[in-house]
């Protein structure tokens, strides 16, 4: 009989490949939960999602959910941005992108 191992939060990050898609705006917390970081980085605030659905459904608020954080929104917008200006310059292309 094999001895049991706990489940940890990494296991959860490498289950679910949470590194491929969060890009560093998503990951696992300690608690296990999905937790969101909208401005990006470690000195961010984080959102513990299951918490946030929790207190919605607590205010008669039901799901499905759409939820939007405006810093992973500007963020992916900056790097879209800085995508395009790469390729501008990489080709020549002299016409601003906007």
């Amino acid at each position: 009989m094999t001895a049991m191992t706990t489940w940890t939060r990494q296991d959860s990050e490498t289950l679910y490949r949470v590194p491929d898609w969060g890009l560093g705006f998503f990951g696992i917390n300690d608690q296990g939960h999905l937790e969101a970081t909208p401005d990006g980085g470690e000195r961010s605030v984080s959102i513990d999602i299951h918490d946030l659905v929790a207190q919605l459904q607590r205010r008669g608020v039901e799901a499905p959910l759409l939820m939007r954080f405006d810093g992973i929104i500007r963020a992916r917008v900056r790097d879209l941005q800085e995508a395009f200006d790469r390729a501008r310059a990489e080709y020549g292309y002299a016409a601003p992108y906007h």
